[in-house]
This record gives structure tokens, C-alpha cells and sequence, in this order.
């Protein structure tokens, strides 16, 4: 998703109903390496160091894949798709934001996700900071910080991991990228309430689409949410309306996804 000033609010609930979120791009093992096609990349059994030879031999990946699998099984903290899923979008945010300097990883879980976009910057000479927030610290996100801090010490300076509330994150107008991987229910809105108040863009995989607990993105109401729900689904309004008011309020959306195999929750 990327910011566009100077746009002007145009879409209203018929808009969202007439256009809405494409429909998930579900990836047929036929169009994978084979080597890909025969794993399980949805599977949430914990990568252990047994597993990197199989994993770093995939065909069609980048040299720095290795690398990043010998370094997450080593920490033996990680599910298996959660490194597949963290790679795809670190990927795409990566390409979408090549010059980004400052990264803002809100909910961030593990941080597998900052080190990677550290990492993809790197190699490119792109020298950027990682700011991870979570309200809790977990014990895996310590694990990979030492795995990655001892296989990349140039790094180690460059992320940062603190505890506290997305509320209180903030950010100079374009000095960051938002992200958040899985942001379940309105906490994908309160990350986007953060990027919009900075003025900065957002990249954000969402999930759990509950029309229960969903606030309605503003200016839109909750019987117009309802109604575009009971069209389209929760999923697709929902996210429908989010972009129709990121939209509004000035910018421009780039919807991706990532490969389906890997998880249901796969746009981008």
C-alpha cells in the first residue's frame, strides 16, 4: 500500500460493492518447482537444524535463502511457515520499498520479518533500521535475534525489538514503513490508524475477518459494512473497505498475495 498525497475521497459503500478486493490467487502445485511442491509450507511443526539441507536446496531460490534457512533452524524456535511466510512478503515489501530506511513492524511476533527486510536491503547496499513492537517480547523472537545477530553482527545495531503499545508509535511524515504480518480483527486497523496518523505507507497481511469485532473503516458506517459483507463475505468487505478508505484519505493501493499453499490469510 502506498501513500499518494493530494488525492481526494471519491468512493462511498456502492463503490466497494461494484469494485471489489480481487479474489485470492490460489496457486496450483503445478505451477511450483517440485521441490516446492512436495513440502508442506503450511505446516506449523518447528524447524530444527536437521532440517536445512532439504530446505536450502530448493530450486529457484536466492542465494541469501540458505543463508536465512541455516540460520532460523538453528534457533529450532520457528514453524516451518512462518519462515516461508515471512520470506514471500519480506520479498514483495522489499521490492515495493527497495530505498525504505526505516522499518516499523507493528505486532511483530517473532521479527523474523525485520531481519529479512535488514537482510534484502543489505545485499543491495540499502542500510536500514528495523523497529520491532510488540506488547510482549516472546522467547522466539530472542532466539532469532541471536541466531541472526551472531550469523550477521553488522546487523545487530540496526534491529530493535520493544515492548509496549502500538498507540504509542509514531513516526516523522515518510521516514517509515508500517508492517504487520497477521494482525488478527481490527488490530490490522490500529496499524493502519498508525501509518495514516505518521502520514507514512503500510504494508499489512491481514486475517481473522470477524464482521463482529469489526469496526467500520471511517467514513463508512456499519450497516453499509453489513451490506457489502452480506454480498461479498467478511473477508473481502472488510478488506474492501479498508482500501476504499485508505483511498480517501490519500493513498494508492498495490494488492498482491502471496502463494495460498503457505496460508488462507495470503494478501498483501
Amino acid at each position: 500500500i502506498h501513500r499518494q498525497c493530494g488525492a481526494r475521497y471519491t468512493a462511498d459503500a456502492m463503490t466497494v460493492l461494484r469494485r471489489p478486493v480481487p479474489p485470492l490467487r490460489h496457486i496450483s502445485s503445478e505451477a511450483l518447482p517440485p521441490s516446492i511442491a512436495a513440502l508442506r509450507r503450511s505446516s506449523r511443526s518447528k524447524l530444527r537444524p536437521r532440517d536445512a539441507a532439504s530446505l536450502s536446496a530448493l530450486s529457484g531460490m536466492p542465494p541469501l535463502w540458505p543463508q536465512v534457512v541455516d540460520t532460523v533452524c538453528s534457533a529450532s524456535v520457528l514453524p516451518r511457515k512462518e519462515l516461508f511466510e515471512a520470506w514471500e512478503v519480506a520479498v514483495c515489501v522489499d521490492a515495493a520499498f527497495p530505498a525504505i530506511p526505516l522499518v516499523a513492524d507493528l505486532a511483530a511476533g517473532h521479527g523474523l520479518l525485520a531481519w529479512l527486510l535488514l537482510l534484502l536491503g543489505a545485499r543491495r547496499g540499502v542500510r536500514r533500521r528495523a523497529v520491532c513492537v510488540d506488547t510482549r517480547l516472546p522467547d522466539a523472537a530472542l532466539s532469532l535475534s541471536d541466531a541472526f545477530g551472531e550469523r550477521w553482527p553488522e546487523l545487530r545495531g540496526q534491529h530493535q525489538y520493544v515492548e509496549g503499545t502500538l498507540d504509542a508509535v509514531s513516526a516523522a511524515p515518510g521516514e517509515a514503513l508500517f508492517t504487520s504480518v497477521h494482525a488478527c480483527g481490527p488490530l490490522s486497523d490500529r496499524v493502519i490508524e498508525r501509518a495514516v496518523a505518521s502520514a507514512c505507507p503500510v504494508a499489512l497481511v491481514p486475517c481473522c475477518h470477524s464482521l463482529r469485532k469489526q469496526p467500520p473503516p471511517p467514513p463508512f458506517t456499519r450497516s453499509a459494512l453489513e451490506a457489502a459483507a452480506a454480498v461479498l463475505g467478511q473477508p473481502a468487505a472488510i478488506d474492501g473497505f479498508r482500501i476504499a478508505s485508505l483511498r480517501g484519505r490519500g493513498y494508492s493501493i498495490d494488492l498482491r498475495h502471496i502463494p495460498a499453499d503457505i496460508s488462507p490469510y495470503n494478501s498483501l
